[in-house]
C-alpha cells in the first residue's frame, strides 16, 4: 500500500493471463489507475479518458486473453 508501480509485464500460459509486476518504495501520487483485460478499444477509451484528465500513461503491456489481445495500463498525475 502506497507503493508505486514500477514495471508491468502480462504473459499467456495455458490460456490463462499472468501477470508480473514490481512495485517500489513509497510514492508520492495519490491516485494512479490501472486497468487490466481491455480490448484495443477499450484501452483506448481508457487512454482518452485519463490522459483528458491530465494523467500519463506509464506502463502498458499488451497479452491474450481469451482468444483476444488484451492490453493492460496504468497513469499517474
Amino acid at each position: 500500500k502506497g507503493m508505486k508501480l514500477v514495471y508491468l509485464n502480462a504473459y499467456t500460459h495455458n490460456g490463462q493471463p499472468y501477470f508480473s509486476a514490481i512495485w517500489y518504495g513509497k510514492s508520492s501520487f495519490k491516485n494512479f489507475p490501472s486497468k487490466h483485460h481491455l480490448s484495443g478499444s477499450g484501452y483506448q477509451t481508457q487512454f482518452n479518458k485519463w490522459t483528458g484528465q491530465g494523467f500519463c500513461t506509464t506502463l502498458v503491456t499488451g497479452y491474450e486473453y481469451q482468444n483476444k489481445a488484451a492490453f493492460a495500463g496504468s497513469w499517474i498525475k
